[in-house]
């Protein structure tokens, strides 16, 4: 299934309800982080992919997750449909093979900001 994807320089705001960006109309986007986490319970609720009892909504954070080994790497929302910000690497990193870089340290920043903001994403990589 594919899911729209942005380039994380589209996001304009991290708070604690959750993020505005802009698509590719130059529209601002919001997605709410509540409704992310109740997607995400009833992702993992209904998929055979992840072992453990029904989860509750009240007994998470999560909105979504992120994979820093991905190419490109990215961190995708549970909206509906799922909202994905994409973090390429440029010409030259790719060149030096780089593991760390400006691509990486835009995820983290977004990372850090999700989880300053009292939310979470799963850590697929």
């Amino acid at each position: 299934m594919i899911f729209p994807e942005f380039h994380h320089s589209r996001i304009k705001v991290i708070n604690t309800d959750g993020l505005s960006y802009l698509d590719d109309q130059d529209r601002e986007i919001y997605i709410d982080f509540a409704e992310c986490r109740n997607n995400w319970v009833n992702y993992l609720n209904a998929s055979d992919s992840y072992e453990g009892d029904n989860r509750s909504i009240e007994l998470t954070k999560c909105v979504g997750w992120r994979d820093a080994f991905a190419i490109p790497m990215y961190i995708e929302f549970f909206t509906v449909p799922r909202t994905r910000f994409v973090y390429p690497y440029s010409f030259i990193e790719k060149l030096r093979k780089l593991n760390s870089g400006r691509a990486y340290a835009h995820f983290k920043e977004t990372a850090n900001l999700i989880k300053r903001n009292g939310w979470s994403t799963f850590d697929m990589g």
